[in-house]
């Protein structure tokens, strides 16, 4: 390269519109390399009969999505998805809220307690689910021992089909609810403060204050959180691997955790990538509905 293709170069770069892209270029290099690129590939995979191993490679068209839709597991791993989902969005956004409107005062009590209830977030889903596997479990869990000295029964709750699924999702709540609240906090903190002055100077109570401004201000926030929460407990995985491996009897078998039985046990990676693309647009579908639902409401706002 010449000394004047080479200034021509550097101009082109220098300018700030261009030098932007140089900076984003990393990320956007790992996002083709881990999310595009596999993305990809399971579109294309989900239409053969691969193994793990990338051997015996068959097209076999839609056959993979005709046999999802008739498996009872995988229907069922489904419906393990949403009613999970459903058990712990709600509550965790309710959590979350109550704690941060609590958390609202700057005081050193508060301080402290923002930090207490963030803890949990720092810690991987591993350590989590060993934890509570250790406090819960009816063989050498603390809590079954504890029942048992005061006279009752001792309780398996990782094994048990009505309790396993619940459980689960306390142990999700209680790891992530900290980040939900500490953004909720942001937002509450954001709102203007001379809004509360005059609601109080008309004799507004709390409870007026919390519905009539705090609510509709920190609504944008409110619908990041919900959809993102949502998202995230649809595709929940690691604390089911660690702590029941979908059993007992399928009960926490969830739409995850059937992918990756599929692929990485049974090695039916092909079937695997169809469920993949099944529930991704299942996802999609979900979000794109819930964002129409949130613009509607901001311009009826």
């Amino acid at each position: 390269m010449t000394t004047r293709h080479y200034r021509s170069v550097a101009d082109f770069w220098n300018r700030p519109q261009h030098a932007a892209y140089l900076f984003v270029a990393p990320v956007i290099l790992v996002m083709v390399i881990f999310t595009i690129i596999p993305m990809i590939a399971s579109f294309i995979f989900a239409m053969t009969n691969i193994d793990m191993f990338l051997t015996n490679i068959k097209f076999i068209g839609l056959d993979n999505f005709w046999e999802a839709f008739r498996d009872e597991r995988f229907v069922n791993s489904l419906g393990i998805s949403f009613k999970f989902t459903l058990m712990a969005v709600p509550l965790r956004m309710v959590v979350s809220l109550f704690i941060a409107v609590l958390l609202t005062e700057n005081t050193v009590f508060n301080k402290i307690m923002r930090t207490v209830y963030f803890l949990p977030v720092i810690c991987s889903s591993t350590v989590i689910g060993i934890m509570w596997e250790l406090t819960l479990n009816g063989y050498v869990g603390l809590i079954p021992y504890w029942l048992t000295l005061i006279g009752l029964p001792r309780i398996d709750v990782f094994h048990n089909t009505q309790l396993a699924l619940p459980a689960i999702g306390f142990m999700t709540i209680w790891g992530s609810f900290g980040m939900t609240a500490v953004i909720f906090l942001a937002a509450i903190k954001a709102v203007p403060y001379e809004l509360y002055e005059s609601a109080v100077m008309d004799g507004a109570g709390s409870w007026t204050r919390f519905y009539k401004i705090t609510l509709p201000d920190i609504m944008p926030t409110f619908w990041f959180l919900l959809i993102t929460n949502i998202i995230g407990s649809l595709q929940v995985f690691d604390l089911i691997y660690v702590v029941t491996d979908g059993g007992p009897q399928h009960a926490t078998e969830t739409t995850v955790a059937y992918t990756f039985y599929c692929a990485f046990t049974k090695y039916k990676l092909g079937y695997a990538a169809a469920q993949s693309v099944i529930f991704f647009i299942i996802i999609m579908v979900i979000t794109i509905l819930l964002n129409v639902i949130m613009n509607r409401q901001e311009r009826n706002d």
